[in-house]
């Protein structure tokens, strides 16, 4: 009685059978719209329209980049550098994981189509075995993701969750007899879920997402609140990010010429390496820049 009743949960599961995702997938499914705004405000710039808000008040604002104000932008997005370095190096993964699932989902939709639940009833003994065998694998992963909780171990208990998902698919492949093969989540998709939601998954609390762009708002220090509005401090990150773009890209450091002075480009050059760095986050749209929404109002 108890095998028939798990080979009848196993045909309500096969039916419901769908999808993977993560947040991570989320976050990565953006950042193709994301890179292409990025695109599109710098080509703005090439034309010659480089003035960033049609913002009555920004318009107003204090532009001028100086090395104190500067090291307050800076300072500010130091916290989301890690998630964004971490979102751009899991593109190229997420693509061949995204297609690898694609697959199996299309692979499953047509063994769906000929599954005979007479025939799942009526398995054999060693194809009833091996299932079950699955199924206390997979409760022994469910320990060890209490244990990884436990231990506030991110990165184990996002692996653990994945080989579960992954596990109990191919269980319902197996009982309607298909041969899909799911693809686990590849290291860098988990590294990057447990920076935007590693917390959550330790102890169940929620962390917020804003406007679909990052996992963590941009929370301006004390510092740079007080010593420029909320305006002035998306529009010098927003000159400050086209000017690290342009150290890679002649067309847009070609246009960019007079745009800034010779104190601001001083400013700039001096943080050199820090702004090499941030540059290609900014191109690839993992950081954000062409406004302030981001950007907690005070």
């Amino acid at each position: 009685m108890r095998r028939l009743h798990w080979i009848t949960a196993l045909l309500v599961g096969t039916a419901a059978l769908g999808p993977l995702s993560t947040p991570a997938s989320a976050q990565l499914g953006r950042l193709k719209k994301m890179g292409a705004d990025a695109i599109k405000d710098a080509a703005k710039t090439k034309a010659g329209l480089a003035e960033p808000s049609a913002n009555s008040s920004a318009k107003k604002a204090n532009m001028t980049i100086t090395p104190e104000r500067l090291d307050l932008v800076l300072t500010s997005l130091q916290p989301l550098v890690a998630t964004a370095e971490l979102t751009l190096a899991a593109v190229t993964p997420r693509a061949a994981y995204e297609a690898k699932r694609k697959a199996a989902e299309e692979c499953v939709s047509a063994a769906q189509k000929s599954v005979s639940p007479a025939a799942m009833m009526s398995m054999d003994e060693k194809s009833i075995a091996r299932l079950e065998g699955m199924q206390k694998q997979g409760e022994a992963m469910e320990k060890r993701v209490q244990a990884a909780m436990a231990r506030k171990d991110a990165k184990a208990v996002i692996a653990l969750r994945d080989s579960i998902q992954v596990l109990s698919a191919t269980t319902q492949v197996i009982a309607m007899g298909g041969r899909c093969a799911y693809p686990h989540q590849p290291p860098e998709l988990i590294a990057l879920e447990a920076s935007i939601r590693g917390q959550a998954y330790v102890d169940g609390s929620e962390q917020p997402w804003l406007n679909g762009k990052s996992a963590k708002p941009l929370e301006p220090t004390p510092e740079a609140r007080k010593a420029m509005t909320r305006e002035e401090f998306g529009l010098l990150r927003e000159r400050m990010a086209l000017w690290a773009m342009a150290q890679s890209d002649p067309e847009l450091k070609k246009a960019l010429e007079g745009k800034f002075t010779a104190e601001e480009i001083a400013a700039l050059t001096a943080k050199s390496a820090e702004l090499g760095r941030l540059g290609p986050l900014f191109k690839g749209g993992a950081l954000g820049w062409v406004a302030w929404g981001d950007v907690r109002e005070w």
